[in-house]
């Protein structure tokens, strides 16, 4: 195989690439209106233009460079209809491959907003639970003049006060959580003392 020939086979393989890749975009993939025989019909007429340029290139070549050609029509229709399955092949998966990734990312996503959702229900049922245990815990301190109360009452008003500002945050820094597990952790001590 000659030089020119190599020529000829890299650019019409570029042109058949480019050719598939608008022919999949604009007529198949994003017109889903189209029957079975209508996209058929439709990589027919490519591939028989494809096929067409080809031959056509072939000759040019042969005669330009004054190339004796060493093959037969047959060979060049064989050869082209060769290629033109294999960058169908490779386009076809590449384009499932993308749709799959396209699939994985949208679930994941998904999967991630339901997992935020449970959480978030999950917060609010456990907040007005810890507000009524919390509320419950003062009114036993006011009644027995335990001198932490006020101490209580402002770390309850603390630790709403971080939930409230964080409400709608993902992360928050270190020290904020450092500041509510200490918070967190006084109330705990002071509702249980020494259990």
């Amino acid at each position: 195989m000659s030089i020119p020939s190599w020529v000829l086979t890299f650019f019409f393989l570029l042109i058949a690439w480019y050719l598939n890749s608008i022919i999949t975009n604009q007529f198949l993939l994003e017109n889903k209106k189209r029957n079975l025989t209508s996209k058929i019909f439709i990589i027919f007429l490519s591939n028989s233009f494809l096929l067409a340029l080809f031959i056509l290139l072939s000759e040019c070549i042969s005669q330009i460079f004054i190339v004796e050609r060493e093959y037969s029509y047959i060979y060049l229709i064989f050869r082209g209809i060769a290629s033109i399955a294999i960058i169908y092949l490779v386009q076809n998966t590449l384009n499932l491959n993308s749709k799959n990734q396209s699939v994985l990312l949208q679930n994941q996503m998904l999967k991630t907003e339901n997992i935020r959702v449970q959480f978030d229900i999950l917060k609010q049922q456990i907040s007005p639970h810890f507000l009524f245990n919390s509320l419950s815990t003062l009114r036993s301190m006011i009644r027995s003049s335990d001198k932490n109360a006020e101490n209580f009452v402002i770390k309850l008003s603390d630790i709403y006060r971080l939930l409230l500002a964080n409400k709608e945050r993902d992360t928050i820094t270190l020290k904020e959580e450092l500041e509510f597990i200490e918070d967190y952790s006084f109330l705990l001590f002071a509702r249980y003392e020494d259990r």
